[in-house]
């Protein structure tokens, strides 16, 4: 049986280059996935947003961090639990979402070109698929799903 995982690596490997060569300054392609998770549901905790992600709490809590830094990000604490960060979007990320939507979307193409609408409808399935074992994987052993 071919491995799978091998071709899935090769593909994210793939996509950091070019994200990182489409977008300049200081915006690290590893923060990404993170850009359109907060811009597409603002004011989500930041546990909800290691859950969207499939990243374990303490790296969100580093992405975090760093976004917040770097001025991406702003953090409120929530009402009704002080124990509890919600994560919004600042100008300064609203500003780079369109070129960082962009870049997910012709990447999108990219990876789909010359995939008929069958072919990519089987692909997604199976992909989900996959992608549910290795969280139920990971939370088995242990882990998170990250």
């Amino acid at each position: 049986m071919p491995r799978i995982s091998r071709q899935l690596n090769i593909i994210s490997r793939c996509q950091s280059s070019y994200r990182r060569m489409r977008l300049e300054g200081d915006f690290a392609p590893g923060y990404h996935a993170y850009a359109l998770a907060i811009c597409a549901r603002p004011g989500r905790s930041q546990d909800e947003l290691a859950d969207a992600l499939c990243i374990n709490k303490s790296t969100i809590a580093r992405g975090i961090d760093w976004l917040l830094e770097n001025g991406y990000v702003r953090r409120e604490l929530k009402p009704e639990d002080k124990r509890c960060f919600l994560v919004y979007p600042t100008d300064k990320m609203l500003e780079i979402y369109p070129k960082v939507k962009m870049i997910a979307d012709s990447w999108n193409k990219i990876l789909t070109e010359d995939i008929s609408e069958e072919e990519l409808a089987v692909t997604y399935s199976v992909i989900a698929k996959m992608a549910e074992h290795a969280k139920r994987a990971a939370l088995e052993i242990g882990g998170d799903k990250q």
